[in-house]
């Protein structure tokens, strides 16, 4: 065979080998935009659904996280109400030691290394404050509970119309002795006088609100009222103790909203 000939062959086995790869990226092709128009089709058949599934998910989503960050703070709280350095201190308290335990006390929770947005404070059965990181909000009503002190209790605090924290209440036990509590916040809406690249407001809505693509709003109130929203699907938000904290409101996207949404997991 001269070198023609297996020139020829060779361009002949290339040409079918590329012209199979070429044949197939272009039926793939046309199988995906045909699978997008169809899916494009059935949004705007049942857009109601669809807007009721997306809106599903997303307070899923944000149950989700809200738990997550109750969690957090609770895990945290326990590792610090559990500490034996902050037991003893505490309990040399109540033996008339308070100048030095409480010298401890702050020094210890000052050097404390906390995530953003997050604060600690450490209270005596009395509720003195004793020691603290970060901001500082007014006491809220957990206090009140018939068995504070003995398990942990979510709330949320609020300074007036200017700053609101999700809160999770620790005691601190030595044994059935109650020795005082730790207060774990994270600020959820923060407010500020002046805007600029270093203060801005702050809401956990529009945290939520960038991920999942959806308007949100949130209600946080001391106490929760029951108020019905008028727009959009609700989702009531409940402490790990089953306290009722607040509410999330997810209105549905618009429909041309919902395709683009459904586009972009094709276009993904």
């Amino acid at each position: 065979m001269d070198d023609q000939t297996i020139q020829r062959t060779v361009k002949h086995r290339l040409g079918k080998r590329y012209g199979g790869v070429v044949v197939f990226l272009v039926v793939a092709m046309a199988l995906t935009w045909s699978a997008r128009l169809w899916h494009g089709a059935h949004v705007e058949a049942t857009i109601q659904q669809q807007q009721e599934a997306v809106v599903s998910d997303a307070l899923v989503r944000i149950e989700r996280e809200f738990t997550a960050m109750q969690q957090a703070l609770l895990n945290r709280g326990k590792v610090l109400a559990e500490a034996p350095a902050i037991i003893q201190a505490m309990g040399r308290r109540t033996r008339d030691e308070q100048g030095e335990s409480d010298a401890a006390l702050i020094r210890l929770f000052a050097d404390l290394n906390l995530p953003g947005r997050w604060a600690v404070e450490l209270y005596d059965p009395s509720l003195q404050l004793i020691a603290w990181n970060g901001i500082s909000l007014p006491l809220d009503e957990a206090h009140e509970a018939p068995r504070f002190l003995e398990s942990f209790q979510t709330a949320i605090a609020e300074d007036s119309d200017w700053r609101q924290a999700l809160v999770v209440w620790v005691p601190i036990r030595d044994g059935v002795e109650a020795l005082g509590a730790v207060r774990m916040m994270q600020l959820l809406q923060a407010r500020t006088p002046v805007q600029n690249q270093y203060l801005r407001d702050y809401s956990i809505g529009e945290v939520w609100e960038r991920g999942t693509r959806l308007p949100v709003r949130t209600q946080f109130e001391r106490p929760f009222s029951g108020q019905a929203p008028l727009q959009g699907q609700a989702r009531l938000l409940q402490g790990l103790d089953g306290a009722i904290l607040g509410r999330v409101v997810v209105e549905p996207p618009l429909p041309d909203r919902l395709l683009e949404i459904t586009r972009r997991r094709f276009d993904d």
